[in-house]
């Protein structure tokens, strides 16, 4: 069986949201949705 991590830089923001979710199933959708909008996040701070 393979593992996968995922390392995600939060900003205080998104920090202060992660602390305020408590329940696993919404707190593992709301990493995906981070994870998935990362990519969009850098390119707009190279622009």
């Amino acid at each position: 069986m393979k593992t996968e991590v995922i390392v995600i830089r939060l900003t205080k923001q998104e920090r202060a949201a992660l602390e305020a979710k408590k329940t696993t199933p919404l707190l593992a959708d709301w990493i995906k949705t981070l994870a998935f909008d990362a990519p969009d996040r850098e390119q707009e701070e190279s622009d």
